[in-house]
């Protein structure tokens, strides 16, 4: 790209930055640019909220001298100059680390059909048409429904990351999401809240995936209509994939982080090798799926991403690692440095999958009596271990068949115990806050009715 008028070339933002860093002889530096154009419509209360688009450009900056770090960000491209200025001095007051500093570059293979170019240029107003349909389809179904909040989010997303170490990587990624939440009300009868929450890379379908969401949602919360209590017992409970992301998946995920393995913060340090959950759990990161809304070629360092087995038939066997934990041990990153511009790297899964063992139907077929937990409102404590909280769109469960719905009931237990006596894992997967997850069977879990 020239300049009309000079014939000089235009220097690109991280042009720039780089030529400020070597003035200012760093030793090391990584630039983390991110840029997205959004277009998001928002309903509450049945009625439109919000309609709009924006785009942004934000800078993340990392330098190291002699072992000492400073971070800064910014979305505003006219400061620069400070924003290296505040990150040099940043570095020069911090303590010394001998484990800062960056990867060294990896050959990248980039995930496929992440980006497509349709979600770009979708319009405001097919966004707004996209939002309608989540709150009108549900109420077409039933009148009684009344929607609570809807939201469509269409984004495309560029990341951008260069190092003085020679990386320089560029990832493109579009994501259409939605989300929908909302009760049903019949005179006084009031049912439980629900949601449904789903996504696309790409805008073709969407429309179908809209409608079947907001009509499964419209109909489950009418079966929680009239919900009545149960009795107290210890016994089957079947979760759905919002649930079992509430009480194990999270937590999990908080277990298997190598910072608070090194740190002792997590009861699972020290136990690789060793058996922390039922045989039929097989707990693996997927990050690197074509067409998935959760999958990325690189972390927020720039390191490969890689299929990680991290619990094999009930087995723990890795942790997760960024590059700064990794080099506390003496090994390599396994991909797992999470984070934006805003913040320096963190440590998280990036898009857990589980191995299914059966399909829903013969999970059901296989409880004589229990519940269902629709959505979980409480607690999961990865490190005493202990979940407790309401059951919410609960339903009884007697000779594999929902009867009908709960209210006033509670689950409570041991994380780390009712990960071993998981029975069963689904065929059947839902996209949820926290990745695309199956519904899982625990046997012996206490259910507490009022």
């Amino acid at each position: 790209m020239q300049s009309e008028n000079r014939g000089e070339k235009v220097m690109t933002i991280e042009d720039r930055i780089m030529k400020l860093l070597k003035e200012k002889n760093v030793d090391e530096a990584e630039i983390f640019i991110e840029r997205e154009k959004k277009k998001r419509v928002f309903f509450e209360k049945n009625e439109l909220k919000t309609l709009n688009q924006d785009e942004y450009t934000g800078i993340g900056l990392r330098v190291f001298l002699k072992k000492k770090q400073g971070f800064a960000h910014t979305n505003d491209l006219s400061r620069i100059e400070e924003l290296v200025e505040e990150a040099v001095n940043l570095a020069r007051n911090s303590q010394e680390d001998p484990y800062v500093g960056l990867p060294d570059p990896e050959e990248v293979e980039m995930v496929e059909d992440l980006y497509h170019e349709d979600v770009e240029k979708t319009t405001l107003e097919d966004t707004l048409r996209l939002g309608k349909n989540l709150v009108e389809i549900p109420r077409k179904v039933d009148s009684r429904i009344s929607i609570d909040s809807a939201e469509v989010v269409v984004s495309s997303r560029e990341k951008k990351i260069l190092n003085t170490k020679g990386l320089s990587l560029t990832e493109r990624k579009s994501t259409v999401r939605y989300f929908v939440m909302g009760m049903a009300v019949e005179g006084e009868k009031v049912s439980s809240f629900d949601y449904r929450v789903g996504g696309d890379v790409k805008i073709e379908g969407i429309e179908d995936k809209i409608k079947e969401s907001a009509e499964s949602f419209a109909k489950d919360i009418l079966k929680t209509l009239g919900a009545r209590t149960c009795e107290s017992f210890k016994g089957s409970v079947l979760l759905s994939p919002d649930a079992f992301a509430m009480i194990f998946a999270m937590p999990i995920s908080s277990l298997i982080n190598a910072e608070s393995v090194q740190e002792r913060r997590s009861p699972w340090a020290g136990k690789l090798g060793e058996k922390v959950a039922s045989d039929v759990l097989t707990f693996i990161d997927e990050p690197r799926k074509p067409s998935s809304i959760f999958s990325t070629s690189f972390d927020r360092e720039g390191v490969p991403t890689r299929r990680t087995v991290i619990i094999e038939n009930g087995v723990l066997k890795t942790y997760i690692y960024n590059t700064y934990t990794a080099r506390k041990e003496n090994r390599k990153s396994t991909g797992h440095a999470s984070g934006w511009y805003r913040s320096m790297p963190s440590i998280s899964v990036i898009s857990p999958s589980f191995v299914s063992t059966l399909p829903l139907k013969k999970i059901f077929e296989k409880i004589d009596k229990g519940i269902y937990v629709r959505r979980f409102s409480g607690n999961a404590n990865p490190v005493s271990g202990v979940f407790s909280g309401t059951v919410k769109g609960g339903r009884f469960i007697e000779k594999g068949e929902k009867t009908f719905p709960l209210i006033g009931t509670m689950i409570s237990g041991s994380i780390f115990e009712s990960l071993k006596r998981i029975s069963a894992v689904s065929e059947e997967k839902e996209i949820t806050s926290f990745g695309e997850l199956p519904y899982v069977l625990v046997e012996d879990v206490s259910v507490v009715s009022k």
